[in-house]
């Protein structure tokens, strides 16, 4: 697989390509967006980087299992989850 092909699965390079789409279409208040970055910064960290065709219910899991160690709140939890979840859902849709 080519390089530049394989970094545009990239779990930081696909949330790039994200917030341009979210920014471009007005889905989200600015407060939200950053919010969103702020929240995608820790996933990226959390998962590695991983390629995003890699995530599957294991990683999710294990996701949880870190967030739980982190003693956050249920919502701020909740929160990783739903802003991966749009990720993985405009990945689909979108690309």
């Amino acid at each position: 697989m080519n390089f530049l092909f394989s970094n545009k699965l990239k779990l930081s390079e696909c949330f790039k390509r994200y917030f341009v789409w979210v920014e471009a279409d007005g889905l989200l208040s600015k407060n939200s967006v950053n919010k969103y970055k702020e929240v995608s910064q820790r996933l990226v960290i959390l998962l590695e980087d991983i390629d995003v065709r890699k995530i599957d219910g294991h990683t999710i899991t294990n996701l949880k299992q870190q967030l739980n160690n982190k003693q956050l709140s249920a919502s701020r939890k909740n929160h990783h989850l739903v802003v991966l979840k749009n990720l993985l859902k405009y990945l689909a849709e979108e690309e």
